[in-house]
C-alpha cells in the first residue's frame, strides 16, 4: 500500500519564535491549547534522542480515543522542526503509521 502524505501550509498571526515555543520546547504542554487534548505528560520510558529536545516522547489523553503514545522522530531547535510518531489501538487498522510534522518558517516578524 502506498503512502498517503496530507500536507497543509497556514498562516499564523504570531513570531516564528512564539510558535516554535508552544510546539517545540513545550511539546509535553500540548494539553493547554490543543482541542480534544484532556493531559499530556511525558513518557519516562523514550530517550531524548535530539539536542534540545524537551523529551524523548509523551502520553496524551485525547477526547473520544483515549491514550495516544507519541514519540519524537526528529527535533531541530535551530530550525524549528519536529517531528512525531502517533500510536493508540484506536486508530484505524489501516493506518500503520501516523507522523506529524512540523516546520515553522518565518514571513517577517508577526507571521510565520
Amino acid at each position: 500500500m502506498k503512502n498517503i502524505d496530507i500536507k497543509l501550509s497556514k498562516e499564523i498571526n504570531a513570531s516564528s519564535e512564539k510558535v516554535w515555543e508552544i510546539l517545540g520546547p513545550n511539546f509535553l504542554s500540548i494539553s493547554k491549547w490543543g482541542t480534544g487534548i484532556l493531559s499530556s505528560v511525558n513518557n519516562p520510558q523514550t530517550k531524548i534522542k535530539f539536542a534540545n529536545a524537551p523529551a524523548g516522547g509523551r502520553f496524551c489523553e485525547v477526547k473520544g480515543i483515549g491514550k495516544i503514545e507519541e514519540l519524537i522522530l526528529h527535533y531541530s531547535h535551530d530550525d524549528k522542526e519536529i517531528t512525531w510518531s502517533a500510536y493508540s489501538p484506536k486508530i484505524p487498522g489501516f493506518v500503520n503509521e501516523l507522523q506529524n510534522v512540523f516546520k515553522i518558517q518565518k514571513i517577517d516578524e508577526e507571521k510565520c
